[in-house]
């Protein structure tokens, strides 16, 4: 499973550096693993909360302002896109080990795998999404 992630880091690394975002490929590589893995959390906290344990994530809601657009904004935050971010910057880039990474897995510097990866995780989004609604 390590080595998996860390073809996906260098996969995204190479993509970001070739692409359009040379120039910001560290801020891009990380919101790009972040979102991937913040659509696999939202996908799978969805299929679980309607069809495995109904109204088993209840406890997690929270309301600190009246709107239900900002709840659910901030919900999205805190327990989609905070735990992710946090976790993809100390793997990837706490004492540069993105260059370990680059050497250590030169078989995954094409780009295939992190758009492989990207679809993917809009698709299961998708698909679960239309399963929920």
């Amino acid at each position: 499973m390590k080595n998996l992630y860390n073809s996906l880091v260098v996969s995204t690394i190479c993509a970001m550096k070739a692409g359009a975002f040379s120039d910001i490929w560290k801020s891009m590589t990380l919101f790009m693993l972040t979102f991937c893995f913040m659509l696999n959390l939202l996908s799978a906290w969805m299929i679980i909360d309607h069809f495995c344990c109904p109204g088993f994530t209840k406890f997690l809601a929270f309301d600190f302002i009246s709107s239900d657009y900002y709840n659910g904004l901030i919900y999205l935050l805190v327990y989609f896109f905070i735990p992710p971010f946090i976790i993809n910057y100390l793997l990837i880039f706490r004492k540069k080990k993105y260059e370990i990474l680059l050497i250590n897995y030169p078989q995954a510097k094409s780009k295939r795998f992190f758009f492989t990866h990207f679809m993917g995780s809009l698709g299961l989004s998708y698909i679960s999404l239309m399963l929920v609604i």
